[in-house]
């Protein structure tokens, strides 16, 4: 039966074959000059993931990236595809599937029931959430880190010792994946919190269970010591991190914004950063999170952008409404499952999904491309399949009418997710459909119309790029970039005067307090 699911996700997949490469994809392999040399791995493990683009810098970083076996993938992968897509596409896929057995295994062990096992598996299996992770070809760093943390999960919870030779294996395979993405570092809490719940009494002394308060204390304590391991493996990474990206570059909580200077009479247009307080952040977070729910639940949201932004002034829409949302969830899941029969399995889905998409909203404002993205779903997706399974499971338990209803329900919820994997696969066929349906998804965003254009741009629709700018300028009227970039098009369609109208708007939006200058373009088709 878990041949069956596998077979089935990896069928659902297959359209994906056809997509090019798409936005990092063309940098990190098609025009990356240093992938084809074997001295690109190890170089990898000692510079920021980009190092590749300003090979000159001598080792400084210029990125807050630092995922060095997403680098190892990278070289390795085009020793064997090349510049083949097809090649990648198929690797990635393999990749899902692996992580789709481990969260069979993973939720067999939690449950106790290889049926919840498969149903876990095959929800995981064909989540629409996933596209994004698995059809882009360099997005790498999720799928492989929850791999690695999947494996050190189960190696943990099934291990035969319970001294240190029990956890070597946990802490290696956890080691991999902070080395693949940064947000494994909350993986010690999961150790945790699963130590807590589940085991009562592993490790610990008879005397601790002479009385209650005794007992939750060395259990707390028994917690704590067994997640220690992972914690000091989570510190070696970051005194890596630290080494390698410099202290500015270590966390980067920040915003790119697109400004210009004068550099000896010429405008230059370059990229300054803003850094966001923490109050902006935590106003931020409760619609962050709802989004994270809302993808999981309603799969004909998933694409490659959301219409989310950051919150600078809390309001009834942009933040109570959003984090009252969410209290309501926690108070319902908690009174209707708190004399449940597997109320602890519950509070740990809770906890792990938690725990797991703490480190999206970080990651998301880290560079200011966007704030919520499809892929910082999918190590915590697992917490959603193995509690929906294990409800379903649990209600199927009343009868053959019961059984009936869940079966329905659960083929059902896998052929809607299904669907929309399907459907929405070609939005990464290729820059110019993954930027549209960006603006299309959040058509108010400056950002991702300016993503577009140059997508656009690079196909040589210059027509249509000034059309997608013109809007940008309406949504962002001083932002100086906009104005430039509309220059550019203007000139490439021999608008002369629309470009020194536009070059005139971006020198007094990037020099407000330079005096005016005169502006003058060869005549048109010259």
């Amino acid at each position: 039966m878990l041949a069956g699911v596998l077979v089935v996700t990896a069928l659902v997949y297959v359209r994906c074959l056809t997509n090019w490469f798409f936005s990092d994809d063309v940098i990190m392999i098609e025009k990356n000059r240093y992938i084809s040399e074997w001295s690109f791995l190890w170089k990898s493990m000692t510079r920021d993931l980009w190092w590749f683009n300003n090979p000159d810098l001598n080792h400084a970083a210029t990125t807050t990236f630092y995922q060095p076996m997403q680098s190892l993938w990278l070289g390795l992968g085009y020793h064997l595809f090349g510049a083949s897509p097809v090649g990648w596409h198929l690797a990635k896929i393999a990749l899902h599937l692996l992580v789709v057995v481990l969260v069979f295994r993973v939720a067999q062990i939690l449950s106790g029931s290889t049926r919840v096992g498969l149903i876990a598996a095959l929800l995981f299996g064909l989540l629409a959430v996933h596209a994004e992770p698995v059809v882009w070809a360099t997005d790498v760093p999720e799928p492989l880190s929850t791999a690695f943390e999947l494996g050190a999960f189960c190696l943990f919870i099934r291990r035969s010792s319970s001294g240190w030779k029990g956890l070597a294996g946990p802490l290696v395979l956890y080691a991999l994946a902070t080395f693949s993405h940064e947000s494994a570092v909350m993986f010690p809490a999961l150790i945790g919190a699963y130590v807590l719940l589940f085991e009562n009494d592993r490790g610990l002394a008879p005397s601790t269970h002479d009385s209650p308060r005794a007992s939750a204390t060395a259990r707390v304590g028994n917690a704590a010591a067994l997640s220690a391991g992972f914690v000091g493996v989570a510190l070696i990474y970051l005194g890596v991190r630290l080494a390698v990206l410099g202290q500015q570059q270590l966390f980067g909580f920040m915003t790119r914004v697109k400004t210009a200077t004068l550099v000896q009479a010429n405008i230059v247009p370059n990229v300054t950063v803003v850094h966001h307080s923490p109050a902006e952040i935590l106003f931020t977070l409760p619609s962050v999170l709802l989004w994270y729910l809302k993808l999981l639940a309603i799969p004909w949201m998933a694409g490659p952008a959301h219409a989310a932004d950051f919150v600078n002034s809390p309001s009834p829409g942009n933040f109570f409404a959003p984090l009252t949302v969410l209290l309501g969830l926690a108070i319902a899941g908690y009174l209707s499952m708190r004399n449940a029969p597997r109320a602890k399995l519950y509070l740990f889905c809770a906890l792990w999904w938690m725990i797991a998409i703490a480190a999206a909203p970080i990651a998301g404002i880290k560079l200011g491309t966007g704030l919520v993205f499809d892929r910082y779903d999918y190590l915590a997706s697992f917490a959603f399949c193995l509690l929906i399974a294990d409800l379903a499971f649990s209600y199927a338990g009343g009868g053959i009418v019961r059984k009936r209803a869940v079966a329905g329900t659960v083929a059902a919820l896998a052929a809607a997710n299904a669907i929309a994997l399907w459907r929405v696969q070609p939005v990464w066929h290729d820059n110019v459909s993954a930027f549209t349906r960006a603006v299309e998804n959040a058509p108010l965003s400056a950002r991702n119309r300016l993503s577009l254009v140059g997508a656009l741009m690079g196909a040589g629709d210059f027509q249509a790029a000034s059309r997608q700018l013109k809007a940008a300028a309406a949504l962002a009227p001083d932002d100086a970039a906009i104005h430039f970039a509309l220059a550019a098009v203007d000139m490439k369609l021999h608008r002369n005067e629309e470009a020194v109208r536009e070059l005139k708007l971006y020198y007094d939006k990037a020099f407000p307090h330079r005096p005016p200058v005169t502006i003058t373009l060869p005549p048109a088709g010259t």
